[in-house]
């Protein structure tokens, strides 16, 4: 009977005769006797709205958030909550901390991912950014969204997080399902020339190898090549310097080039048949 009596007396005095205070103060009641009821809250919010009165929404959308057993309400009443926050308060821990509890309750929402991926970013804030792209990522099933989110961790680790073989192994990732994403070739090309991920530089030129060959860039492939062979020793050098030799000839119309990779096999194994054969007659057509 209160509760019809207070509701009675919003709509009358909020409606009828423009009595905010009185409206407000029978909304009130209503709630300390239905913790849960959403036409008071309904009410109370636009009142609040209106009156640019955020302190107090806030107030009452943390207590929204805390009684209802709807979940679609309790969502509703936490992604304002940390609008409000960001955009009215301009607190943007607050923020932060409601756009969180957010995803807690539906790790899949795109409105508080993007608004977290805006703040962590804005406030540089990479291993939060981190971790919030690498839990989105287990909540899309786009694999354009799939391959997005890998890169862009990628980049973290690479320029921020400093750690090469992390972001290696996600431009691998990306590559898998993307084989001609060129981003992730640029990544990998900035990788192979840096001096702080010397321990990458294999498993990277490895990378951009069928890549090169791929799409016929043979300089590049030579390049990747003699970053290979500077790494190893042994017949694995031999093997890939006769590639590099008849990639120079075939396919780069550089004899000169060709007769110096098959001359360091024959320093490397002597009694390598093929670099005799190949050196003698490249040796006659250079004489020419």
């Amino acid at each position: 009977e209160l509760r019809a009596i207070a509701t009675e007396l919003a709509h009358v005095a909020g409606d009828r005769l423009a009595d905010k205070t009185t409206a407000e103060r029978a909304w009130i009641t209503v709630l300390e006797v239905e913790a849960d009821a959403s036409d008071a809250f309904d009410a109370l919010s636009e009142m609040y709205r209106g009156d640019q009165r955020w302190t107090d929404l806030r107030a009452l959308l943390e207590r929204r958030a805390e009684v209802t057993l709807d979940q679609q309400a309790k969502y509703a009443a936490l992604l304002s909550l940390a609008k409000i926050e960001e955009e009215m308060l301009g607190d943007g821990l607050r923020a932060t901390a409601a756009y969180c509890r957010v995803l807690e309750l539906d790790a899949s929402s795109s409105d508080a991912f993007h608004a977290l991926d805006r703040i962590y970013s804005e406030s540089k804030q990479w291993p939060e950014l981190e971790a919030l792209l690498a839990r989105r990522a287990d909540h899309v099933d786009s694999a354009p969204l799939q391959v997005e989110l890998a890169y862009r961790r990628a980049e973290l680790w690479a320029h921020e997080l400093k750690d090469a073989s992390r972001a290696v192994d996600l431009v691998e990732d990306v590559i898998g399902k993307h084989r001609h994403h060129a981003d992730a070739r640029e990544l990998l090309e900035e990788l192979l020339t840096d001096p702080k991920a010397n321990a990458v530089q294999m498993r990277v030129a490895r990378l951009l190898e069928p890549l090169y060959e791929d799409d016929k860039l043979w300089k590049d492939l030579v390049a990747v090549l003699r970053a290979q062979r500077a790494l190893v020793g042994g017949t694995e050098a031999v093997e890939i310097l006769a590639r590099i030799a008849v990639l120079e000839e075939t396919e780069l119309s550089a004899a000169r080039a060709a007769f110096d990779a098959w001359l360091e096999v024959l320093k490397l194994e002597p009694a390598h048949e093929r670099a005799r054969v190949e050196l003698g007659r490249l040796a006659q057509w250079l004489q020419r």
